[in-house]
């Protein structure tokens, strides 16, 4: 399902228009350059943080793996004789996976799932919870990869160290695009944000919006603070001139 996401950015286009008239860039690269910036600032608000992807990536491993419960018997010979001891391998007792797919299976009407089809879903579903650490973040991968050439100086390292931490590919349930701004008398990005989930698009909107509007409104302050800058380097000439 489509759907477009509706932002405030007046004060970003008004700002953008101050800037504009203090730099000698293109239209074009100014366009660009913000855009990348919007994208690398939403992709920095959003969890995990830049740098903690791997350590979720463990939180979430050793939460599904948590034991609930052990098969036991009782020891009929040997130095353990009359003692429960565990029974059967480690991978085969009932771990947190194990009740949250049956319980996700019960809540769509499905039968419960024994022995090899339960490891069949226990290995799927481990590598999918993995994978989607910072799925959220990744449509913006693409773009902050798309409009790598307009990056300004500083943001580098700190968007870059993302980019191999969070799974995007074509075609998957998080991607995006972009069409960087050309030359000319209105240059335009268009960008493309896609999330193929349940509940979409209200649930992604509830989770990506509020820092895409911070991104926005973050990037509006930043230019103007530039323009007050330009400004007041220019009435100091003036002022030392008298």
């Amino acid at each position: 399902m489509n759907a477009t996401i509706q932002l405030d950015t007046r004060q970003f286009q008004r700002e953008l228009r101050k800037y504009a008239e203090t730099t000698r860039k293109t239209g074009a690269q100014i366009v660009n350059q913000r855009a990348y910036n919007v994208a690398g600032r939403a992709m920095d608000m959003m969890k995990p943080e830049a740098g903690r992807e791997q350590s979720t990536r463990r939180l979430i491993r050793a939460y599904l793996n948590r034991t609930i419960s052990t098969r036991i018997r009782l020891a009929k010979s040997g130095k353990r004789k009359g003692q429960f001891i565990r029974k059967g391998k480690r991978s085969s007792q009932l771990a947190a996976v194990n009740l949250i797919i049956q319980a996700r299976r019960s809540k769509k009407g499905l039968k419960g799932l024994y022995g090899k089809a339960m490891v069949s879903a226990e290995a799927q579903f481990k590598q999918a919870a993995e994978v989607g650490v910072g799925f959220l973040k990744s449509p913006f991968v693409a773009i902050v990869r798309g409009l790598t050439e307009y990056q300004p100086p500083g943001r580098r390292m700190r968007i870059k160290t993302q980019w191999g931490r969070i799974s995007v590919w074509p075609g998957s349930k998080g991607y995006g695009t972009v069409n960087p701004a050309k030359p000319g008398t209105s240059p335009t990005v268009h960008i493309g944000l896609r999330w193929r989930v349940k509940g979409a698009p209200t649930k992604v909107q509830r989770l990506t919006l509020p820092h895409l509007q911070r991104a926005f409104d973050a990037e509006a302050r930043e230019m103007a603070a530039h323009v007050q800058r330009k400004l007041q380097k220019e009435a100091d000439k003036i002022n030392a001139r008298k």
